[in-house]
């Protein structure tokens, strides 16, 4: 015979003070909210339930899964949370404007605008940034190019950031 022991109110209780040590490991709010994660994630692993005469029940196994799992959702809502505000605090100026939302006078101007604030740029930063974000004839990866340059990736990345936080910077100077 099985049983779902996560079906009743009694094991939420119990299991209380893990979902707590959870949510307060990645600061968040209420641990209630990872109940309803941690309930799938055990409908999954079991989905015949328990046998009733398992030792698994009453061990310490089940309180480690639950933490595990409490653990996952917590941590993914966290990344999910950072992410979420590093896009809306980025604010970088952006170098391709779409043709359909701009009039020609419009993008002719900001085509102007670019080209006058990478004639100040070096030569090699000023094809790093045409080539990434493909205002050149053709647009390549981060990876293409770190491997065409002799760098990683993570070098590329920098140099790219500091680039447009440059010219940010002196567009709104």
């Amino acid at each position: 015979m099985y049983e779902r022991p996560w079906q009743s109110p009694e094991f939420w209780t119990v299991k209380t003070s893990l979902l707590r040590k959870a949510a307060q490991r990645y600061r968040a709010r209420d641990h209630s909210e990872a109940i309803g994660s941690v309930w799938s994630s055990l409908e999954r692993r079991f989905p015949n339930g328990l046998p009733t005469n398992s030792e698994f029940e009453s061990s310490k196994l089940l309180d480690q899964l639950v933490f595990r799992y409490a653990k996952r959702y917590h941590k993914r809502e966290a990344l999910k949370a950072r992410a979420q505000r590093e896009l809306s605090s980025r604010s970088y100026l952006d170098l391709r404007y779409p043709a359909e939302v701009a009039d020609s006078t419009r993008q002719s101007e900001i085509q102007d605008l670019v080209e006058s604030l990478l004639a100040n740029l070096a030569r090699s930063d000023r094809q790093l940034l045409e080539e990434s974000l493909g205002l050149g004839d053709c647009e390549r990866s981060v990876a293409e190019i770190a491997q065409s340059r002799h760098v990683s990736r993570q070098a590329i990345h920098k140099k790219r950031q500091k680039l447009l936080i440059y010219l940010k910077s002196s567009a709104s100077a």
